[in-house]
């Protein structure tokens, strides 16, 4: 078993490839941990802040061979989905074309043929979930014309709700303070990032 500090930018990197295995439950998050998530990275940012410029994300818990990115999550979904729907979020409400690209990084890795990198996304949902996921959040430019709450339950629900929210929340912001928000994010937020060879060994 391994364990492991890893800031933000690590973890949405492509040494790591997240999947949610069907067995999981849904995401789950309310409005209310997504609001308190963004108060938190706020008033961690804020240059008088106990926190001392960094914040703790918490543990997130893979089922994961060594040297490969391939990463079943055990726990940590709900952290995960919601960092992924913040990074669309600010992609999304990116101006600039080539920054947005760049942005793009953190949702979707990049195929590099020389480096034999495939195209793949970064957070798999479970397979019930993950159409819905990548069409109203993993795509460009899907989270400025999120569908109606009208007969969505269950992880769609939670998932329009939490996006709507985030993005109405940075709208507010302004270009700079986002792009502030994110270097934060990426730069100064870590993980301990838990990394076991087995499912058995996960319990």
């Amino acid at each position: 078993i391994e364990a492991a500090h890893k800031k933000v930018a690590e973890a949405f990197s492509k040494e790591y490839a997240f999947t949610i295995p069907a067995y999981q439950r849904p995401y789950a998050w309310e409005k209310t941990q997504a609001e308190e998530l963004l108060a938190d990275l706020k008033d961690a940012m804020a240059q008088d802040s106990a926190a001392g410029g960094f914040y703790f994300l918490g543990s997130i818990v893979l089922v994961k061979a060594h040297g490969s990115p391939a990463s079943r999550v055990v726990d940590g979904q709900q952290r995960l989905t919601t960092l992924t729907i913040l990074f669309s979020v600010i992609r999304d409400l990116t101006a600039d074309a080539e920054k947005k690209a760049q942005r793009e990084r953190y949702i979707k890795q990049v195929a590099n043929e020389d480096e034999g990198i495939p195209e793949a996304l970064r957070l798999q949902l479970r397979q019930k979930d993950q159409g819905f996921f990548e069409k109203h959040i993993q795509t460009r430019g899907a989270t400025a014309q999120l569908p109606s709450l009208d007969g969505l339950t269950d992880a769609k629900a939670r998932i329009v709700e939490n996006a709507k929210l985030i993005r109405d929340r940075l709208e507010a912001m302004g270009e700079e303070r986002r792009a502030e928000l994110l270097r934060f994010l990426l730069q100064n937020c870590y993980l301990v990032v838990v990394e076991v060879p087995s499912d058995t060994a996960a319990r």
